[in-house]
């Protein structure tokens, strides 16, 4: 599991190239596209002799 307390990530921030009438550039914050994610996987071992891996 990621982010599993829900916590807003910020990995920086992305600013217009002209600056309002008050002569400050907007900015956006770049966030993960999802809060959080959960990933289930398996391990399987194919092979003829059982006691080798």
């Amino acid at each position: 599991m990621n982010n599993a307390l829900g916590t807003r990530n910020v990995f920086g921030y992305n600013y217009k190239n002209i600056p309002d009438s008050n002569g400050f550039y907007d900015s956006q914050a770049v966030i993960p596209n999802a809060n959080s994610f959960f990933f289930v996987g398996f391990f399987r071992t194919i092979s003829d002799d059982k006691k080798s891996s």
